[in-house]
C-alpha cells in the first residue's frame, strides 16, 4: 500500500490503564468526525473501510497487526520489549515533573537506539538531552534516542 513498505513487518501495540479505552480502541471503529480529524484521505481509503452508521473500521489486515494491553505508565516498562517508535502524545502533561523525568528515563530503556519518541505539542524533553536529540521530520517533531 505504501511504496517500499512491507506492512507485514509492522507490529503495533497500544497501552492504556483504562479498560473502557482499550475496549473502544480494540474495536478499531471510528465515527466520521473522529476519522476526519487530520487523517489524510489516502490513509482513510487504504487502511479503513466504510461501515454502517456513518463509521469507519480498520481493515482486517491492518487490525491483525494491532494488539492492546492494559498498562500503567507507573509500572516497569522493560518487560514490554523494544520499540522503533513510541507515541506518547498528550499523556505526560498530566503528571508532576518528577514523574515525567522518571517516565522519560524508562521510555528511553524501551526505545531502540536511533528509535523515535513523539510527544504532544506542549511536551518537551529539554531535561533529557543526554538521552534524546530533537529532530524535525517533514514538519513533525520527534525525539531520536541517542
Amino acid at each position: 500500500i505504501l511504496s517500499g513498505v512491507n506492512l507485514s513487518s509492522f507490529e503495533i501495540t497500544g497501552f492504556d490503564i483504562s479498560p473502557g479505552t482499550l475496549f473502544l480502541a480494540s474495536a478499531g471503529r471510528y465515527s466520521q468526525l473522529e476519522i476526519s480529524r487530520g487523517l489524510p484521505d489516502y490513509w482513510k481509503n487504504n487502511f479503513f473501510e466504510s461501515t454502517p452508521g456513518n463509521t469507519w473500521t480498520l481493515k482486517p489486515e491492518i487490525r491483525s497487526m494491532v494488539t492492546f494491553k492494559k498498562r500503567n505508565l507507573q509500572d516497569d516498562l522493560t518487560n514490554l520489549g523494544l520499540f522503533d517508535l513510541v507515541l506518547c502524545r498528550n499523556v505526560a502533561i498530566y503528571f508532576e515533573e518528577d514523574f515525567k523525568k522518571d517516565l522519560f528515563n524508562r521510555l528511553a530503556q524501551v526505545i531502540l537506539p536511533n528509535g523515535h519518541l513523539m510527544l504532544g505539542g506542549t511536551e518537551s524533553l529539554f531535561t533529557h538531552q543526554h538521552l534524546f536529540s530533537a529532530e524535525n521530520v517533514s514538519g513533525s517533531f520527534f525525539y531520536r534516542r541517542k
